[in-house]
């Protein structure tokens, strides 16, 4: 757990958060991309467009490990950005196989 609290430390715009023994939870808040098209094009129109800078989209990434008939079992559920997946990956390949 502890190698996937540091893989996750360095992510961009995450928190990180346990759930429980097991568990870390990964969430990332962010303006989504079409919110920030139709700002653009409401404030050439009209102000009000910049009322779409307001919209917040949020990314929950789960992984769970776990104890399992002497081995070790990882889950990891939920999405997140190709950075913070490519840690975790690495941080999976890294760990000596049974």
């Amino acid at each position: 757990m502890q190698q996937f609290i540091g893989a996750a430390a360095g992510a961009v715009g995450y928190t990180v958060n346990m759930g429980g023994n097991y568990t870390l939870i990964l969430t990332r808040k962010y303006t989504p991309q079409w919110a920030m098209v139709v700002a653009v094009v409401g404030l050439l129109f009209f102000l009000i467009g910049l009322l779409a800078l307001l919209v917040k989209e949020t990314e929950t990434l789960t992984v769970t490990v776990a104890p399992s008939d002497g081995r070790t079992r990882i889950n990891i559920t939920g999405q997140g950005t190709p950075e913070l997946i490519s840690r975790l990956e690495g941080v999976v390949v890294s760990l000596p196989a049974a």
